[in-house]
């Protein structure tokens, strides 16, 4: 929650937050807990739709939006592990 509150501040403010990653995707409680900390920026969560798994959890006329967003986050380390490789490689073959 610091780190939200302290992002907001910086960017005065906050248009939407999202929700990935393991804890993010598959956890009602967490998500009703943050959302319902989020609420003094605008952040007003439905409920249904967050146990629902909805994509977007906010209500519709909420100022701040938010959402859930599924991830691969094996696929993002093995393409950036072959990016480098890759790298390394053509380094060393010049």
């Amino acid at each position: 929650m610091r780190a939200i509150g302290s992002l907001s501040a910086a960017l005065q403010g906050l248009d939407a937050l999202i929700f990935t990653g393991g804890i993010g995707e598959h956890s009602v409680s967490i998500r009703e807990a943050i959302c319902l900390r989020c609420e003094w920026l605008g952040l007003m969560l439905d409920a249904e739709a967050n146990r629902s798994g909805n994509s977007c959890i906010s209500r519709p006329d909420s100022p701040v939006q938010a959402f859930i967003i599924g991830t691969d986050e094996e696929r993002m380390i093995a393409e950036h592990t072959f990016g480098l490789f890759n790298e390394h490689i053509q380094e060393h073959a010049s």
